[in-house]
């Protein structure tokens, strides 16, 4: 019987273990260019809410960080495309933040 009980899991974890595999698989190839930009005026955790859920709407990214203490915004985008530096800052001067100095890179 616990074979049978091993076994029968088995069939559950085994293609569980695979997809997580896989999801690491693919978001390792999703992520390309990285860039970091100053966002100036945030106080609160609703500001960064919102700060991410606005640059997570612009075409191309992939994956969008604010940290509030260090007034920063770290935008990852897709692989293969290339962050449009003014659309981000416009998008931050939209959310009624001012944009900082922008470093390109990991």
């Amino acid at each position: 019987m616990k074979t049978i009980i091993f076994l029968f899991s088995l069939l559950f974890i085994v293609p569980l273990i695979a997809a997580a595999d896989n999801a690491a698989t693919k978001s390792q190839k999703t992520t390309g260019q990285v860039l970091e930009i100053g966002v100036k005026g945030m106080s609160c955790e609703f500001c960064v809410a919102k700060m991410t859920s606005n640059l997570g709407k612009l075409p191309g990214v992939a994956k969008v960080d604010v940290n509030l203490e260090k007034k920063r915004a770290r935008v990852v985008m897709k692989s293969g495309k290339t962050a449009g530096v003014k659309r981000i800052k416009q998008a931050i001067v939209d959310t009624g933040f001012t944009p900082g100095a922008v470093k390109s890179g990991g």
